[in-house]
């Protein structure tokens, strides 16, 4: 993961933390999260590999040695970086200030794919199930105990992923349901509105069809 100057299109600096870790150290620029590989497909240089002990993101290929698992989401709030870590089943938290790694969330089930954060909640999508924790309130009491949030689903023969949520000014949440892959011939989904109890872990209530049906898999809906 890089840390990139959006104004000017360019990538950042290599993060102070990975700089004092690994002093004589390998990365490429901007790397603010490095990765438990170092060599990677595509890539030509040879990097210096973080273990996950020290941040470094899990990776896992498919059978023809390209990268299969990688990060698909991130969030940030109260000065942490949140970062899914799809071979690793858990949430890795940052400093976003210098790169530092403060630890991961509780173990989850399935591999965490997307993230979102609404009233003082970090939220989960993973697999078919969806996860909430309190947010950390800094950088320096950095931990997150996630737990299960009780979903009702559209009806479904089988189990059906949930995709990136989000939510609108009125605290509906919006949920996309997948139904197959992108790169399926069984592609498709719908798109659910909840009302959201105060309760922690807070309740979905409701679920009335905001897209009943979609041609392809919806990945991310955003408000």
């Amino acid at each position: 993961m890089s840390q990139v100057d959006v104004t000017g299109g360019s990538l950042g600096a290599v993060s102070p933390y990975l700089k004092d870790l690994f002093p004589t150290g390998t990365f490429l620029s901007g790397t603010y999260v490095a990765s438990q590989v170092g060599s990677l497909p595509d890539v030509n240089v040879l990097t210096t590999a973080v273990d996950h002990v020290h941040g470094g993101l899990g990776v896992s290929f498919d059978s023809s040695g390209k990268v299969r698992n990688s990060v698909r989401d991130v969030a940030i709030a109260n000065g942490i970086l949140f970062v899914c870590d799809e071979p690793e089943k858990v949430v890795d938290l940052y400093a976003l200030a210098d790169g530092r790694y403060l630890g991961s969330s509780t173990a989850l089930s399935t591999s965490p794919t997307h993230l979102a954060t609404n009233n003082g909640g970090l939220y989960v999508s993973a697999g078919s199930n969806l996860y909430w924790g309190p947010l950390p309130q800094s950088a320096s009491a950095a931990s997150i105990s996630l737990q299960a949030v009780a979903l009702t689903p559209p009806s479904s023969k089988d189990p059906l992923k949930i995709g990136g949520i989000s939510f609108d000014g009125a605290s509906t949440l919006y949920i996309p349901f997948q139904e197959g892959t992108g790169d399926s011939k069984k592609a498709g989904g719908s798109i659910y509105g909840y009302g959201v109890s105060s309760q922690n872990p807070p309740v979905p209530t409701g679920g009335t069809a905001f897209v009943a049906s979609l041609p392809d898999t919806p990945e991310f809906v955003l408000y």
